[in-house]
């Protein structure tokens, strides 16, 4: 498995903006895919709600299958352009060179926003 980048410390200016809810104009929209009911979109209206979104389900060939889609360039300009986090976006998309599918590219894309979520919750507990 590659290595991915290791984050700075974050600010408390940019773990305060990384830990509220985003103004209507500036939320993003993910996908719900399930063979069942089909594609759904789903407004998502913080940083962490993305990070909780992002899933693949590892069985696909169930009838519950699901898969939790955001167009990870956008998300990556998301969190540059709206979080002004220029160092997670760029590690993100470095992520994203290194693998060719959204199933491949999801879960170390997930893991460095989860432990930028971790560091902002722990600067803004300081």
């Amino acid at each position: 498995m590659k290595s991915m980048a290791e984050l700075s410390k974050p600010s408390p200016e940019l773990a305060a903006k990384i830990l509220k809810e985003v103004e209507y104009d500036n939320r993003l929209v993910g996908l719900m895919m399930t063979p069942m009911s089909g594609s759904f979109e789903r407004s998502l209206w913080s940083f962490e709600e993305a990070v909780n979104f992002l899933h693949i389900d590892k069985d696909l060939h169930s009838n519950q299958a699901s898969i939790r889609y955001i167009d990870l360039n956008l998300l990556q300009r998301w969190i540059a352009e709206v979080f002004s986090d220029t160092e997670l976006a760029a590690a993100i998309r470095n992520e994203i060179a290194k693998y060719k599918t959204f199933g491949e590219r999801v879960n170390p894309v997930r893991e460095l926003m989860l432990e930028r979520l971790n560091q902002c919750k722990t600067v803004a507990q300081a």
